[in-house]
């Protein structure tokens, strides 16, 4: 009881590992056949889960939701459901994710306590990120009002938060407010949850456009979560960073990072494996490893297609197609674009429909993605869309000032690069040359040596025509 009770203590101070040893401690002087057990295994298993320990969480979950369920504690046993839930998606298995919500929602009923409370709020984030969006609401606010008569401030953080996410999927905007609100909840009562608004936040941003104050973010969010012991968003927070350095311009930090991060995957898979592949292949892809690219180009779309996230396959099929067009296969590239457009209708404007978008021309595919988007789901006024009309338009040097705005210079030096090819083309030498001497200004300092070559031989022959 004692070590129990230290275990407890440890919780108490986010010391999750600590716990869980002296959790197992306490275990192996508890007696087999004594009613309590089945309580300390789930202690045992919260810790490990928040402790981040892949090598023991699941079966140590699994475990305790069997002995629960032998002593007739369904209510406790969803809760364990909902962790495996957790893990699950940390993993990017969709299916097994809903089998667990499903389960756990059926062991908690219509009951009415801490248990229940998380159980509602894990499966309304679950349908949220599912892109469940009205069923998550749903669940949400039913989870809100049992924490908020529960008094169970982190759950009604955590309600908040997805009610939140689940509104800005409407308008852009106006889940904002429920999510601060939610933060701010959350920093009262020093829960650990705030780490994750934080992230959530930090996504909003990039929504939105507003990569700096998305960059602030993280490293808020990262700080809190390496404070509280919370490893699982210690490493998913690792993930985003790592598509963000990219985007900022910090190539050989975030592809060092990649590195590691995908090393890891080796043994310990992750839902965020396909962003993070398709973030290298970018760079991989500038700077002419066009093997090593096209590697982690397929892996990331495979990935994306077995989850089934809408927003990681548009970018997937986006970033694959525009490459594929690149090098002139543009029958594989249109095959990619079918099976993009019912994505981008359901889902809406996307920034990465601006790589796609400057070769839709060529795919035959602009009226096709335009139709998607004016028909589509989505914030009608999500930042991204004057972008991609620009492209879909022909108008690669307007898109690219959108990006400039954005505070995102390597799409606005992607957008450039296509730009100034495309002025020269038309035999607009000076503007094309500018837009051309603008991409290199950018690619030349992070070692994109494919864009950088092409760039200046076509600019050596603007000259050698002007000689």
């Amino acid at each position: 009881m004692a070590l129990r009770d230290s275990g407890d203590r440890a919780v108490g101070l986010n010391s999750h590992a600590a716990a869980a040893s002296l959790y197992d401690d306490a275990l192996g002087l508890w007696p087999a056949d004594d009613a309590e057990r089945p309580d300390l295994l789930f202690r045992v298993a919260r810790a490990l889960f928040h402790a981040y320990d892949e090598g023991r969480r699941e079966q140590a979950l699994e475990e305790a939701r069997d002995a629960l369920l032998e002593v007739g504690d369904r209510v406790r046993a969803g809760e364990a459901e909902s962790f495996l839930s957790n893990v699950a998606w940390e993993r990017g298995q969709g299916p097994i994710v809903r089998d667990h919500v499903r389960r756990a929602e059926e062991l908690v009923g219509d009951s009415r306590s801490p248990s229940s409370a998380r159980v509602l709020a894990t499966s309304a984030r679950m349908h949220v990120l599912g892109d469940e969006r009205d069923e998550g609401l749903r669940v949400g606010h039913a989870a809100l009002e049992m924490a908020e008569a529960l008094e169970l401030d982190a759950l009604r953080a955590h309600a908040l938060t997805t009610i939140g996410m689940a509104k800005n999927t409407l308008d852009g905007t106006s889940g904002l407010q429920d999510m601060e609100r939610a933060l701010a909840i959350a920093l009262e009562a020093d829960s650990p949850v705030a780490s994750s608004i934080v992230n959530n936040l930090a996504v909003h941003a990039i929504f939105n456009g507003t990569l700096s104050r998305s960059d602030e973010l993280y490293a808020e969010a990262q700080r809190l979560a390496e404070r509280y012991g919370d490893g699982a968003n210690v490493r998913f927070i690792r993930a985003n960073r790592i598509w963000l350095d990219f985007m900022l311009g910090r190539w050989e930090q975030s592809f060092a990072r990649a590195n590691v991060f995908i090393e890891e995957c080796e043994s310990l898979p992750h839902l965020q494996e396909g962003n993070v592949r398709q973030t290298r292949a970018a760079m991989s892809w500038a700077r002419g490893d066009f093997a090593a690219s096209w590697k982690d180009e397929e892996r990331a779309l495979a990935l994306a297609r077995q989850r089934g996230e809408t927003a990681q396959l548009i970018a997937a099929l986006s970033f694959t197609a525009a490459n594929k067009a690149e090098e002139g296969r543009y029958g594989e590239a249109r095959e990619l674009v079918a099976e993009l457009v019912p994505l981008v209708r359901a889902f809406g404007p996307h920034g990465a429909l601006t790589r796609v978008g400057v070769f839709a021309e060529k795919l035959g595919a602009v009226e096709s993605l335009r139709a998607a988007l004016d028909h589509g789901a989505g914030p009608p006024a999500a930042p991204w869309r004057k972008a991609v009309d620009a492209t879909l338009a022909g108008d690669l040097r307007a898109a690219a000032d959108v990006f400039a705005g954005r505070g995102n210079p390597t799409l606005e030096a992607y957008l450039r690069y296509f730009a100034g090819l495309q002025l020269l083309d038309e035999g607009r030498a000076d503007e094309g040359a500018t837009e051309l001497e603008k991409a290199l200004a950018f690619y030349r300092p992070v070692a994109a040596s494919h864009y950088v070559a092409a760039a200046e031989a076509r600019l050596a022959g603007v000259q050698s025509e002007s000689a």
